[in-house]
């Protein structure tokens, strides 16, 4: 297994539904992941950045994505599509301009 960095973010058309609140609900959740979550200030967006162990990239975006729509739910921001998701392989990270 390989550790990777992963980022999803999430869109929807509701300005002003992602509330501070849950948010630091959000990124409380993610800790075990090593989790940071960004979102708000008036757009409809969420985001979140998690550490996970995978076999390789499709799975650890796979596994990522799952593991933060269902904290974003647990923490009460709207269930938005992902519209974004990318993994890095934290061995390289920083390596060729990341």
């Amino acid at each position: 297994m390989t550790r990777f960095s992963v980022h999803v973010e999430a869109q929807g058309d509701e300005p002003g539904t992602v509330t501070d609140d849950a948010l630091g609900e959000f990124g409380r959740l993610l800790a075990p992941y090593s989790g940071s979550a960004s979102g708000g200030s008036g757009r409809p967006v969420w985001g979140a950045t998690i550490s996970i162990e995978a076999g390789d990239v499709p799975e650890a975006v796979a596994v990522a994505t799952y593991l933060i729509a269902q904290t974003a739910t647990r923490a009460g921001l709207p269930g938005w599509p992902v519209v974004r998701a990318a993994a890095v392989r934290e061995d390289v990270m920083g390596e060729g301009g990341q």
